[in-house]
């Protein structure tokens, strides 16, 4: 266990108190002794009190101020924008003002890029983030009216193969719809590659082919049609 000294001097003195040797150095690193094994769960309990103590202060503390940046890609954050979410959150902390980065790539929010991110998809690998569902989002298949007069509107997802397809590239290469896009048509051939879902969606428009995109910005254009 990694052994991290956070603050006050009066925690370091109380180590230096106890009298006995908690940790032994080795040419492979730092190990616990006997002993230091033993006060280990009384530690690790003392650090959750702390860390909650700290964070049940922050929480009551109503004199908020500074900002909060948040990211989302541009197709949500302008959803965000038109609702009264931001104009809500601003009234109940007056001292705080949110930010919106646009971006369809993840930004890293240890390196302090961004303070919250709303992302698609289920993707908690870094165990250092706190992460919250808070809605569904379908995708469907979409052709442009221009595309299905020239090449025929599929009848069957198995029809995709033989179709021009919209694909995903860099910061959304890897999002489930792309996935699943590869897994049905894994063959079918690029009409447009795009790396954000406002691009994926004017390409779609244009003709280029059919892609997946989110219903609730699809449904926003009439020149589109719903396939599968």
């Amino acid at each position: 266990m990694p052994v991290t000294i956070h603050s006050s001097n009066s925690r370091f003195r109380a180590i230096q108190n106890i009298g006995r040797r908690l940790i032994d150095r080795r040419v492979t690193g730092y190990r616990l002794t006997e002993v230091g094994e033993e006060l280990r769960p009384y530690a690790e309990y003392v650090e959750q009190a702390v860390v909650a103590f700290e964070r049940r202060c922050a929480a009551l503390d109503q004199e908020l101020t500074g900002r909060v940046r948040v990211t989302c890609t541009s197709s949500f954050a302008d959803r965000l924008g038109r609702s009264p979410l931001i104009d809500a959150f601003h009234a109940r902390y007056p001292g705080l003002r949110v930010e919106m980065v646009h971006s369809d790539r993840f930004l890293d929010l240890a390196k302090k890029e961004a303070d919250i991110a709303i992302r698609g998809g289920s993707r908690g690998s870094d165990d250092n983030l706190v992460g919250r569902k808070i809605a569904d989002q379908p995708w469907a298949v979409y052709a442009s009216r221009s595309y299905i007069e020239r090449n025929g509107r599929p009848d069957r997802v198995e029809d995709i193969q033989r179709h021009f397809l919209i694909e995903f590239a860099e910061a959304v290469a890897n999002h489930p719809a792309a996935q699943r896009l590869r897994k049905v048509a894994p063959n079918a051939t690029a009409g447009a590659r795009c790396d954000d879902v406002r691009a994926l969606v004017l390409a779609v428009k244009s003709g280029a082919g059919i892609g997946p995109l989110p219903v609730p910005l699809a449904q926003r254009e009439n020149d589109l049609v719903h396939l599968f």
